[in-house]
């Protein structure tokens, strides 16, 4: 009776993974190592990002490597995607609004890029103006 308990339990386990990972594919593609994907093919990559951004909720590590890649391999339009996500999650976050607005302006997208850039710009209300 335990070894036929076990066995189902294996297998009901095994069938869970699997559904997990088909699940959760573009997002476990994701997890490698940035470097790594630069050198996936170019269609890949896009195929898993596209997937992770249709998402309502992404990880920020998964929305950075997204961001990360896409820059490396030119896809300007997965790269903004995923910092605009980043930036509305952490708008105070000046790092993420330095890599928006350089990606803006990169796309041509001048008056935006400048207003991202003039909030960087701006004196910080904890510093008194200074």
């Amino acid at each position: 009776m335990l070894l036929r308990f076990t066995c189902a339990l294996a297998v009901m386990l095994g069938v869970e993974a699997a559904a997990f990972a088909a699940y959760n594919r573009d997002l476990l593609f994701l997890r490698a190592p940035v470097e790594e994907l630069a050198r996936a093919p170019i269609d890949t990559v896009r195929a898993h990002a596209v997937s992770a951004l249709e998402r309502e909720s992404v990880p920020r590590r998964h929305l950075d490597a997204i961001a990360r890649v896409a820059q490396l391999r030119g896809l300007d339009d997965l790269e903004l995607n995923a910092l605009n996500r980043l930036h509305e999650r952490y708008p105070e976050d000046a790092e993420i609004t330095l890599l928006l607005a350089d990606a803006l302006r990169r796309s041509a997208r001048y008056s935006e890029a400048e207003s991202l850039y003039q909030q960087l710009l701006a004196p910080l209300p904890s510093r008194g103006g200074q």
